[in-house]
């Protein structure tokens, strides 16, 4: 009996497993966990340790790529001798600053912060309409000639400031400024003889005067000249028009001098261009097709070969460089024909007649042909049959 008892131990045992001997879990059922003597779960295999460690790599190393990332990006390093353009400012309204060195208002900086800060300020620095304004103190005696510190206000500039951006050194440190008390005289303003030629009309000035500002040691000399600046204007239509017209300042020390207002209003009326015959016949130039010009198949006949007598109309500038045109044999003024293959192929049983009409002609922009007669004959001749 004893060794009966034996056996039934012995055989109830042979799984090792608690449940585990002639079970099945019904389909769709979670199996349960196999549980070792004593509830101890079987220890993770190779495979399953490799598995994790995979896992564990994939989300981890995107995290590390960013930190590392950030930190360099976040990393304190130096710009040596970024060029800055100075401007000069003074909160007084009584006085004008001129900078006499450096002649280009440029200085050198070493500039220190985070990696992606420096690159933010030298991009904005390297745009030419960006400067570093420096504001001269008011307490200086007038009239003034001498040397101005300018890191101070460098380093306070909202760019730099915004971005962390510290300076560590400027080259020079100081620049040559010339401050006197701001005069100001009232100057008529001017059209040029000249523009007013190619306008071909007239031209009456709404405001015809303005005040020039500037340093009292320019105005004391020669009396500035204030002209208009007529490069819109003689792009216009023909007709009356009211426009707005920037002015500007001619004279010894100009640039340091400002016209207000900087734009005047006038009343503008440009007279309807005048019809002209161009001195010189223009050629006729065909466009073919290349694959049809490379094959060499056929011959083309153009009747006439050049076009004498064309009457053109045009604003006075457009004229102008129309007569610079026939100065340069890549844009001489030319009638041009275009024939598709099919065109090819219809002129080989009949010739091509074209009525030529303004888009026909290669003329300066405003330039128009007002020929309405013109006609060009073409012939296509198979090689094969000559």
């Amino acid at each position: 009996m004893k060794a009966q008892d034996r056996s039934m131990t012995e055989g109830g045992s042979q799984s090792g497993v608690i449940g585990s001997v002639g079970l099945s879990a019904p389909d769709g059922a979670a199996r349960p966990k196999p549980v070792r003597r004593g509830g101890l779960e079987p220890k993770p295999t190779r495979r399953l340790k490799v598995k994790e460690g995979v896992k564990t790599f994939l989300w981890v190393l995107p995290l590390t790529a960013l930190i590392w990332v950030y930190a360099e990006r976040e990393q304190i390093t130096t710009q040596p001798e970024v060029p800055v353009t100075i401007r000069l400012r003074t909160n007084s309204p009584d006085r004008v600053v001129t900078m006499l060195t450096p002649e280009n208002r440029q200085v050198l900086v070493d500039l220190k912060g985070p990696l992606n800060s420096l690159e933010a300020v030298r991009d904005g620095l390297a745009d030419s309409r960006n400067t570093l304004d420096v504001t001269i103190p008011d307490d200086v005696q007038l009239p003034y000639r001498g040397p101005v510190g300018i890191a101070e206000s460098i380093e306070r500039n909202p760019l730099l400031v915004k971005e962390a951006v510290t300076v560590s050194r400027v080259r020079p440190a100081t620049v040559t400024v010339l401050i006197e008390k701001k005069e100001s005289i009232t100057v008529p303003v001017q059209i040029r003889s000249e523009d007013l030629a190619r306008i071909g009309g007239t031209v009456e000035f709404v405001t015809d005067r303005v005040v020039v500002e500037g340093p009292a040691s320019v105005l004391e000399g020669p009396k500035p000249e204030v002209f208009a600046n007529m490069k819109k204007v003689l792009d216009l239509a023909p007709g009356p028009h009211t426009v707005d017209i920037p002015v500007e300042v001619v004279g010894s020390g100009s640039a340091s001098m400002t016209p207000r207002p900087a734009m005047v209003k006038a009343v503008v009326n440009i007279k309807p261009p005048e019809e002209r015959t161009l001195p010189q016949s223009i050629p006729v130039l065909v466009l073919i097709n290349g694959a049809t010009l490379e094959s060499g198949d056929y011959q083309f006949k153009v009747e006439p070969k050049t076009l004498p007598g064309i009457k053109v109309v045009g604003p006075p500038v457009a004229m102008e460089e129309l007569d610079k045109r026939f100065k340069d044999d890549r844009l001489f003024p030319a009638a041009i024909v275009d024939l598709a293959p099919r065109d090819v192929i219809e002129g080989i049983e009949k010739p091509i007649l074209r009525k030529l009409g303004p888009d026909n002609f290669r003329m300066p922009k405003g330039v128009a042909v007002t020929n309405t007669d013109l006609e060009v004959k073409i012939t296509v001749v198979p090689k094969s049959g000559l």
